[in-house]
């Protein structure tokens, strides 16, 4: 069992001094190369008894390339070892064990282990120090050599007639008999002393002849194994190999125990489909001496249940400085520990539903214009002598250090800082991985090569959050891995490839997806694109009795729209194909295509010209719209790549009714202007802001603006739990943006949107502020703008007013919100 070794603890574990020295050590390096790790070797290190320059080079290799490497400090288990995890722009990483001893009242670097081999050196030193040798014994045999040697001298022969040759044989016998004991004696006492390095310190592993390789593989180059080294070379390049991502069938059967083997082994046993399997191989890597939280944290994260469960317990019993460990507890305490560790954007802790009480809320300042900033109160209280020219930057307790074009991270390092280190908020480290996968993603388009699984899909999801499908595409390719299936279905689901999907549909990867949830998603995706059979192959697929009633209400709507889209009655407009069944009145149906054509015409004077694309409109019974869509009172309207009503029984229509067509209408033409690329807060925002109704409220006339949902949560709100707040605060955030920046600035949003800008980038360019920046403009136009909006357009559908309308459709408009 993983949790038998260690005691439960439950806060990160602080720093050690042998830590704290690794991180300087490691830091030089990246300064100045496998110098710096050389210049703190121990005296008696085993790379020294190599020379300097064949030291240098095993330093090299085993370190790896420092240009564009990243090294974070991890939690391993004792006081002595520090443990790094390494990783190249390639996705190829690897750990590092510094073995750290005390020398001359300083720590210095005994060796530097990779996950590749098994540390079994003694910890702390290697090799261990000389035992010493015995004085007591040594004494004894001292004495038992003089009085031998007193007596063989005493009875040397001389010159006079032998008296008592049978006393002098005796005495012979006895100095050779203390002569011998004595001489026993001394190598009995010299015999640990002498041979103590060659018994206790096992033969240094030289990994020289590996450097290309290495060098190759940080570089997502293929790499091939020197022919001629030793079979333990050859199993730790066989490992580099399989970790770099490479496919090719390894022999792995002597690669031994290392923690990498192991590692590995659980990821092929994983794409196997054998979680028990696979996590047996984790128990194994786990086991390794000493134990370090990257090796658990895979565990944790690749596996599921109680599997999962069990590794992150071990992580935390461990005193983990991983702040993800404790994002994963659940309890506002763990929130507490892993938000001081390292804050993460408000938005994901939304989306992550971190955020469900007061106290969470307040913790993160939830309603604060700009994304908080915390300051660690131990910041730069024992600095380390860094680097000329590096720059440091903070987020809570998590320290990052840019040193030359590498960059050393050090979790709960805040008080390592340098003192002019920039406090950051959680925000800028999210950018800045986004912005290196954008360019590593660029990078492999341009190479058409493959690369390694990490690095595929940090850039593929990068390309998916930036709404570049056309590019998803070309790096997933036909068979791409699990981790990336999801996204090449939206992918090409997004770009009309619709033949395509139905095909990947019907394949083992999408069908053995552990996710019930991304199974339901893309059965649903299929089935609004009218791929009826594989989405419902697909939901049935779905055995998991949590999702039962899920999956049964997702059956009906299928069921629902299979009906419309092959049996229901089709009357055709201009730009809209609407469906409707035979029971309800088609003058009913005739009136909602005026209606949609009449809308279409004024709202395109709000947007750039775009070439509508015909939209299908569903029109339905509220019972059926209610039972089969939406389960719920206050859902009048749906686009999902088709506009739905519940308005069968509306003879004719009141301002409200159409106020509902004019939202879903906004919907299908942004989808189309912007090629799906707007956030929900635009669509919503805009949907709302279009409206043909007297008036519209304000966010601020009822709340005070400190207290006004920030822009930046926006989207994270409503795709979580559709809080009808967030819906009146992006349509007041549209109205503040029409005001400031011009009636234009829908239609130039827009343009950008359509070109693949991300929301923030966009808003931006076209204010020239940060997202923080505006939305503290918000909140001060806000103060001067709390009225609700008055349309002051005239109402043009006069003729076909009446309050004829269903009474439970009436009482939604209450609290009407849309999907």
């Amino acid at each position: 069992m993983l949790l038998a070794t260690l005691p439960l603890r439950a806060e990160p574990r602080p720093l050690h001094d042998a830590e704290r020295e690794a991180v300087g050590i490691a830091a030089a390096f990246l300064d100045k190369g496998p110098e710096a790790l050389w210049a703190r070797l121990a005296k008696d290190a085993p790379l020294r008894r190599l020379g300097k320059e064949e030291a240098l080079a095993e330093l090299a290799v085993r370190a790896g390339p420092r240009e564009e490497a990243t090294w974070t400090l991890r939690t391993s288990e004792g006081n002595r070892d520090a443990a790094f995890q390494v990783t190249w722009p390639s996705g190829y990483a690897d750990g590092l064990l510094f073995r750290m001893q005390r020398e001359g009242g300083r720590w210095a670097l005994a060796e530097v282990v990779t996950l590749a081999e098994v540390p079994d050196r003694p910890k702390g030193a290697s090799p261990a120090p000389r035992p010493p040798v015995p004085r007591a014994l040594v004494v004894v045999a001292a004495l038992f050599l003089v009085i031998g040697l007193v007596l063989r001298l005493s009875n040397r022969p001389n010159k006079r007639p032998i008296k008592r040759p049978v006393k002098r044989a005796r005495h012979q016998m006895l100095s050779t008999i203390m002569l011998a004991t004595g001489a026993a004696l001394v190598a009995v006492a010299a015999f640990p002393f002498l041979h103590h390095r060659e018994k206790t310190s096992p033969p240094l592993l030289e990994l020289r002849a590996l450097l290309p390789l290495r060098t190759a593989l940080a570089r997502g180059a293929d790499g091939r194994i020197p022919a001629g080294v030793s079979a333990p070379v050859q199993n730790v390049a066989t490992l580099w190999v399989l970790e770099s991502g490479a496919t090719a069938m390894l022999n792995l059967a002597s690669a031994g125990p290392s923690p990498l083997a192991e590692l590995v082994r659980a990821r092929l046993a994983l794409d196997a489909g054998d979680e028990e399997g696979a996590w047996r191989a984790f128990a194994r890597a786990a086991a390794v001496k000493p134990v370090r939280d990257d090796v658990l944290h895979e565990a944790a994260f690749s596996l599921n249940g109680d599997h999962a469960k069990e590794a992150l317990a071990r992580m935390r019993a461990l005193g983990s400085r991983d702040a993800e460990v404790y994002y994963g507890d659940g309890s506002y305490e763990a929130l507490r520990t892993a938000w001081l560790l390292e804050p993460r954007p408000r938005a994901e802790l939304v989306r992550d539903d971190l955020l469900t009480d007061l106290r969470a809320r307040s913790l993160v300042s939830y309603y604060s214009a700009l994304e908080p900033v915390r300051r660690s109160q131990r910041l730069s209280t024992r600095p380390l002598d860094w680097p000329t020219a590096t720059r440091a930057f903070v987020t809570g307790e998590h320290l990052r250090v840019e040193i030359a074009n590498a960059a050393l991270e050090v979790p709960n390092g805040a008080e390592l800082a340098p003192r002019d280190a920039q406090v950051v908020p959680a925000t800028h480290g999210a950018r800045r991985r986004d912005a290196a996968a954008l360019r590593d993603a660029q990078e492999l388009l341009e190479k058409h090569g493959t690369a390694p699984r990490t690095r595929l899909v940090r850039a593929v999801t990068a390309l998916a959050r930036h709404h570049r499908w056309t590019d998803v595409l070309a790096l997933t390719g036909e068979n791409a891995v699990t981790d990336l299936i999801v996204l090449r279905m939206r992918a090409l689901l997004h770009t009309g490839k619709i033949d395509e999907a139905r095909a990947l549909a019907e394949t083992d990867a999408i069908r053995n997806l552990h996710d019930p949830a991304a199974r339901l998603a893309i059965g649903e995706a299929l089935g609004n694109a009218g791929q009826w059979n594989a989405a419902e192959a697909l939901f049935r697929s779905v055995d998991d009795p949590q999702q039962a009633e899920l999956v049964a209400l997702r059956l009906r709507r299928l069921a629902l729209r299979r009906a419309l889209a092959t049996t229901a009655q089709l009357m055709a407009t201009e730009h809209f194909a609407i469906r409707y069944d035979t029971s309800i009145n088609p003058a009913v149906v005739s009136r909602i295509g005026e209606l949609l054509e009449a809308e279409l015409a004024r709202l395109r004077r709000m947007f750039p010209p775009v070439e509508l694309r015909r939209v299908a409109v569903n029109v339905l019974r509220w019972e059926e719209f209610r039972g089969d869509i939406t389960q719920s009172d206050h859902i009048l309207g749906l686009y999902d790549g088709e506009i739905l009503f519940p308005f069968a029984a509306v003879a004719q229509f009141k301002p409200e009714v159409v106020a509902v067509i004019t939202h879903e209408l906004t919907h299908a033409i942004l989808a189309q202007a912007t090629a799906d690329n707007a956030p929900r807060w635009f669509q919503e925002g805009v949907a709302t802001r279009m409206e043909l109704v007297d008036g519209q409220e304000n966010a601020f006339r009822t709340t005070a603006p400190a207290v006004v949902l920030p822009v930046a949560l926006l989207d994270a709100v409503m795709e979580k739990n559709s809080d009808p707040e967030a819906y009146v605060v992006a349509q007041t955030f549209i109205r503040f943006l029409e005001d400031t920046q011009g009636p234009q600035i829908i239609a130039r949003l827009t343009t950008e949107l359509a070109r693949g800008t991300g929301t923030d980038d966009a808003l931006t360019k076209l204010t020239g502020k940060s997202l923080d920046a505006i939305n503290t403009d918000f909140r001060q136009w806000g103060f001067h703008h709390n009225g609700d909006f008055m349309s002051s357009e005239p109402w043009p559908y006069a003729r076909f007013y009446s309050p004829e309308v269903d009474p439970r459709i009436k009482a939604g408009f209450k609290l009407r919100r849309d999907r």
